[in-house]
């Protein structure tokens, strides 16, 4: 619900897998006890169904859990909120983190919350990436990426992605999935395929001015809660990019 930790950091691309989106029965006098009330998107951008799950499950002392798949989450959908250009987001992201912060330190759930919403603050830059990217996709091209996915022949889980690149006309494919896009899967569509900590190197050693200065306006970005170089560096080498932590603390150490 707040972010992710330890081991789970690894794997940042599977954090689907990890939240609280499933379907959910909750008991009303447990949520007229806690105050639990979502949150308009419009205030915060996105994930207001965690928050609402974050201030519901702080006051619920046992939890059902039943293990079959009752719904289906459907990603082409290209009306749908998790998939449309957002263009306030930038604006709203910083709200929910302050919120769930609050309610952290109000209910004193401890430091793995606190770590944990660091973390999320940490990652919170691939969605506005990824938001970013939205502007300029209009429906129609979302739905031909989909169909140009029936001609990869990657591990079909991935096919999307490597679709969206095709389509965008990208020249590198960056994933911590490699071991899922071979080169023979790739080579017809002239793309080369390169892990994010291979990337970022390249990109500290081409361009290490701007990248470092990058790192400085990530954490100055970051006011609630607040964020040492330190902190970034920590949680990115837990993200899944050590070798890129280590060649940028010899920079700026």
């Amino acid at each position: 619900m707040v972010g992710l930790l330890g081991e789970e950091l690894g794997t940042p691309e599977n954090a689907d897998a990890l939240v609280t989106a499933w379907a959910k029965l909750f008991r009303r006098q447990v949520v007229v006890g806690s105050g639990a009330r979502f949150v308009d998107l419009a205030l915060i951008g996105t994930s207001e169904d965690a928050l609402f799950n974050l201030q519901f499950l702080t006051h619920a002392f046992k939890a059902c859990y039943v293990n079959r798949f009752l719904y289906h989450y459907r990603r082409d959908n290209a009306t749908s909120v998790t998939t449309r250009y957002k263009p306030e987001l930038p604006h709203q992201w910083s709200r929910l983190p302050e919120v769930m912060k609050q309610h952290i330190a109000h209910h004193s759930l401890g430091p793995d919350f606190e770590q944990a919403l660091r973390n999320r603050v940490s990652l919170s830059v691939l969605g506005l990436g990824l938001n970013a990217l939205q502007s300029g996709l209009a429906p129609q091209h979302v739905i031909r990426d989909i169909r140009l996915a029936s001609m990869m022949t990657n591990d079909p889980k991935d096919r999307h992605v490597l679709a969206a690149a095709v389509r965008g006309g990208a020249e590198v494919l960056v994933t911590f999935n490699t071991r899922h896009s071979s080169l023979e899967s790739v080579e017809r569509f002239d793309l080369e395929v390169v892990h994010l900590d291979d990337f970022l190197l390249d990109q500290l050693d081409l361009y290490h001015a701007p990248t470092l200065r990058a790192l400085v306006e990530l954490v100055e970005g970051y006011e609630s809660p607040a964020m040492t170089i330190d902190d970034l560096l920590v949680a990115l080498a837990r993200a899944g990019v050590p070798k890129f932590v280590d060649a940028a603390r010899a920079k700026l150490y």
